[in-house]
Parts: C-alpha cells; structure tokens; sequence
C-alpha cells in the first residue's frame, strides 16, 4: 500500500513538471534562451532573476522529494532523469532547449533544468543531493550564463559564445 502510494505520487509529480517544462515553445529554435524565459521567467517581464531560478529549483526539488526528507536519494533522482530524459525524447523537441536533456550540464547548454546531472549537482561529491545543493548549484550556472552581468537572464544572455 505504502509503496503505491509513492509511485502514485511520484507519477503524479513528474506528470506536472513535464507538463511544467512542456508548454508551447516561445520562439523557433533560432532565438536561443526562448523556451528557457517561458519556462522561468514567473513575473514575465522578459527577465530571469536569481531569485526566481532558485525558486523555480526549489519547486522542482520539493516535485521530486517524495519523502520530503531533504534529499533526492537514487529512487527520486532516478524519477527526476527519467522525466528529463521523456522532455527531452519527445518527437519534435530534440536539441531545442527544451530544459531538461543532458547536454545542459555542459557550460553553454540554453535550458532550463540547468546541469541537473548528479555530478553537476552534487556540490560537496558525497553522493547525495541535499535540497541546499540542488538549488546552490544554480549560482554558478546562473553567473557563468549571465553575459552582460546585470544579474538577470534575457534571451540576450543565451546567444552563441565565441
């Protein structure tokens, strides 16, 4: 009983973060950081703040935490790439950003789920992910991507890098 229960919110959770990252695209794949500000940008006024990556982080660490003991152990980090590997699988979708597939760990990777890879994320490299790693790891992320160091994102900040 116990054990349904979690899968049946787990299948729930990641239900929502897809639909989350899943919403129609906000450019053609030519303006690079599109889907990215649709994703992330909550007060939609055409920026990304800091604080609104760590919060969106938050959201997504609290989805996948389904015991809510503040870390992601395998079973919830396995669920969470699970969910990033169907994102960025979906027909259509491949190679645009969509916020979720593993080429974002590398330093110019334009979506959302920002190196969410274990390693990337793992800060101290104990091999647990605490719920102050998943969302310290944005800071890095998040000055390396700012371009103009305003301390906010625009698509400006995603454009090609020389």
């Amino acid at each position: 009983q116990i054990m349904e229960t979690t899968m049946t919110r787990a299948l729930v959770i990641t239900t929502a973060i897809l639909t989350a990252l899943s919403l129609p695209l906000a450019a053609e794949p030519g303006n690079p950081g599109g889907q990215f500000m649709q994703n992330w940008d909550m007060d939609e006024d055409g920026y990304v703040t800091l604080a609104e990556a760590l919060d969106r982080r938050d959201a997504i660490f609290a989805a996948f935490d389904s015991n809510e003991d503040g870390v992601l152990e395998d079973s919830e980090y396995e669920i969470l790439d699970e969910a990033r590997a169907h994102d960025q699988d979906r027909p259509g979708q491949k190679g645009q950003g969509r916020g979720t597939g593993r080429e974002l760990a590398r330093p110019n990777g334009i979506g959302a789920g920002f190196a969410m890879d274990r390693a990337e994320v793992d800060l101290n490299g104990d091999g647990t992910v605490t719920r102050s790693e998943f969302i310290g790891s944005v800071k890095g992320w998040f000055a390396s991507r700012d371009m103009d160091g305003d301390g906010r994102l625009s698509t400006a900040d995603f454009g090609r890098r020389g």
